[in-house]
C-alpha cells in the first residue's frame, strides 16, 4: 500500500518548484565607466534581475557564460551603442530577447531607465549630481553615485544622474512623467538644481557635501538599509571598477576599503552590523593583496561564526559572475516577487493609458521627423518597421497590455536614436540637439526651442500660406507650453501642429522648418 504524501509536504515542494522556474532577466552594461552599471544595478535591485559587465566591443567569456547558464527570458543592454557596440546587441538577439534602454549622455541613459522601470511612477527619486560623460574618471565622484545607488536600490525608488549646476529638459519631463513628488540630492550642486526642482512643484531634501563626504555619510546609516536579509559587500579599492562591482550584488550594501590602516575600523563596523542579523553573507571582492587582508581579519575576529565570509577575486567581470553565484538565488526571490506585482503595476499603468498613447504617438512623430531630416533610403526602410511598432503600441494600449505597450514605446525610441546615430557624422545638429536635451540648462534650451519654433512659424508663412492662421496660433501655445514646463501639452501640440500644419524637420544647420503635405 502506497503512503500518503502530506498535503503541507506537497505545498512546500510546490512553492520551491515555482521560485526555481521563475523566469531569469540579465542586465548589462559597459565597464568602461561607472554610470550606467550604477543605474542599471538600482533596476535590478528592483526586478531581480542578473547584473554583469560587458566591454565596447566583446562579452567577455565569464559574462556569457554566466548569461548562457540562467538562459534568461530578457537581456536589458543599459547603455548606447557608443559603449555596448550594436554587434554585442546583434549577438545576443541571435539566442536571446534583447531591449535596449539608453539616452545619448549618462544623464540621459539614466532618465530612460527610470522612465522604462518605473513606468507607474515613483513618488521619490534620488538625483546625485555626475561628471559629463568621459573616458577620464574620478574615482571619489565615482564612489559618490555607487553609493546614491545603493540608497535607492534599498528603497526601490529611481537614480537619475544631473549635472552639477542645473537640471536639463529630459530630467524635468522624467521627473514630470514619473509623478515624483520628493527628491533626495546628494552633493554640493549649484542653486539653480533647487530653484527647478521648486519651479516644478517638487519637494527636496539636500545631502550636500564633497563626494568623499557623501559616500562616508551614507555608508554612516547602513543600518537603515538593512531592514530586511540582504549581503554584504566589502571593496579593496584601488580604481573605481573595483569600487563598483559591489554593485553586482544590487539588492546588497556596501563598505569600500581604501587602505590597509582603514582594516580595523571596517571589522568594528562589520561586528556592528551583524547584529541586525539581516546580513546574509559578507563578500570580500577587489584588489587582492587588500582583500586578501580584510577576509583574514575578519575570519579571525570571528565574524564567519555568525555570517558565511567569502573572498571573491578576480578581475571585475570574473567578480562579477562569481558575485552572481553567491546572491543567485536570493535574486530569484526578488524576482518572484516582482513578477508577482506585475499585475498590480500593469494596473496602476492601465490608468495611465491615454498619457502611454500620447507618447506612443508622439514618439512615432519623432521618428517621421527624423527620417524626413535624413531623408535616405536606409532611414525610410527604417520607418517602415517603426511603423509597425507603433501600430503595435496602440494595439497593445487598446487591449489593455500596457506593459507591452510599454516594450514598444521603448523599441519606437531605439530606432529612432539608433538612427540619430548611426547618421552622426552626416548630420551633426540632430545628435548635438538630443544631447542638447539630456544635458544643457534647461532654462537656456528652452528659450531656444522657443527660437527655433518661431523660425518654424516664419518658414511656414512663406511654404505653406494657406494654413498660417491656425498654426500660429498652435506654434503660439506650444511656446507658452515650453515656457511652463508642460511637457504633456508639449506634446500633444507638437502631434496637432503635425496632423494640422505640417511635419517639422531639422535641417544641417540646425533649423526647423515645415515639410509640405
Amino acid at each position: 500500500m502506497k503512503k500518503a504524501i502530506p498535503i503541507f509536504f506537497l505545498l512546500v515542494t510546490l512553492v520551491i518548484l515555482t521560485k526555481n522556474t521563475v523566469a531569469q532577466e540579465v542586465m548589462i552594461a559597459t565597464n568602461t565607466s561607472y554610470a550606467d552599471y550604477a543605474v542599471a544595478s538600482v533596476a535590478a535591485a528592483k526586478t531581480g534581475a542578473a547584473l554583469f559587465f560587458v566591454s565596447e566591443n566583446q562579452i567577455p567569456s565569464e559574462t556569457l557564460e554566466a548569461i548562457n547558464s540562467i538562459k534568461p527570458e530578457k537581456i536589458y543592454i543599459i547603455g548606447g551603442p557608443a559603449v555596448v557596440s550594436q554587434e554585442i546587441e546583434n549577438e545576443l538577439k541571435k539566442s536571446y530577447e534583447v531591449i535596449r534602454i539608453w539616452g545619448f549622455t549618462r544623464y540621459g541613459t539614466s532618465v530612460e531607465v527610470a522612465k522604462y522601470f518605473w513606468a507607474e511612477g515613483s513618488e521619490k527619486a534620488i538625483l546625485v549630481w555626475d561628471l559629463p560623460d568621459s573616458r577620464i574618471i574620478e574615482l571619489n565622484v565615482s564612489s559618490m553615485v555607487i553609493k546614491a545607488a545603493e540608497v535607492a536600490s534599498s528603497e526601490k525608488i529611481p537614480l537619475i544622474l544631473i549635472p552639477k549646476n542645473h537640471l536639463s529638459i529630459e530630467i524635468e519631463e522624467a521627473l514630470k512623467t514619473l509623478n515624483v513628488s520628493k527628491v533626495v540630492v546628494y552633493g554640493n550642486v549649484g542653486s539653480k538644481v533647487f530653484e527647478e526642482l521648486s519651479a516644478l512643484g517638487i519637494s527636496y531634501e539636500s545631502v550636500p557635501g564633497e563626494p568623499y563626504e557623501i559616500k562616508e555619510r551614507i555608508e554612516e546609516r547602513i543600518r537603515e538599509r538593512l531592514r530586511e536579509k540582504r549581503p554584504l559587500i566589502i571593496a579593496a579599492v584601488a580604481n573605481w571598477q573595483e569600487g563598483l562591482v559591489v554593485r553586482a550584488s544590487p539588492h546588497g550594501v556596501s563598505i569600500l576599503v581604501f587602505s590597509e590602516a582603514e582594516i580595523n575600523k571596517t571589522v568594528q563596523k562589520v561586528n556592528e552590523i551583524i547584529q541586525t542579523r539581516n546580513v546574509s553573507k559578507i563578500l570580500v571582492v577587489g584588489k587582492p593583496e587588500l582583500a586578501q587582508k580584510i577576509y583574514n581579519a575578519l575570519i579571525e575576529a570571528g565574524i564567519n561564526q555568525s555570517v558565511p565570509v567569502f573572498w571573491v577575486t578576480g578581475k571585475h567581470y570574473e567578480v562579477a559572475k562569481k558575485v552572481y553565484e553567491k546572491i543567485g538565488e536570493e535574486l530569484k526571490e526578488i524576482r518572484a516577487t516582482y513578477r508577482n506585482r506585475l499585475k498590480e503595476m500593469e494596473e496602476k499603468l492601465n490608468k495611465l493609458r491615454e498619457g502611454l498613447k500620447e507618447r506612443c504617438e508622439y514618439f512615432y512623430l519623432k521618428a517621421n521627423e527624423t527620417v524626413q531630416s535624413l531623408n535616405t533610403s536606409i532611414a525610410m526602410a527604417r520607418f517602415k518597421l517603426i511603423e509597425e511598432l507603433y501600430k503595435s503600441c496602440l494595439n497593445s494600449i487598446e487591449n489593455n497590455q500596457t506593459l507591452l505597450a510599454l516594450k514598444y514605446l521603448n523599441e519606437i525610441k531605439h530606432e529612432t536614436n539608433r538612427l540619430t546615430w548611426e547618421y552622426r557624422n552626416v548630420h551633426r545638429v540632430m545628435i548635438q540637439n538630443e544631447i542638447e536635451g539630456e544635458e544643457d540648462d534647461a532654462t537656456l534650451v528652452r528659450e531656444r526651442v522657443r527660437a527655433r519654433w518661431q523660425e518654424f512659424l516664419s518658414n511656414f508663412s512663406s511654404q505653406i500660406p494657406g494654413r498660417v492662421a491656425v498654426c500660429r496660433s498652435l506654434v503660439e501655445d506650444l511656446k507658452d507650453a515650453i515656457n511652463e514646463r508642460d511637457f504633456e501639452e508639449i506634446r500633444k501640440l507638437k502631434i496637432e501642429i503635425s496632423e494640422k500644419c505640417a511635419l517639422a524637420t531639422v535641417t544641417t544647420e540646425g533649423k526647423i522648418i515645415p515639410v509640405r503635405r
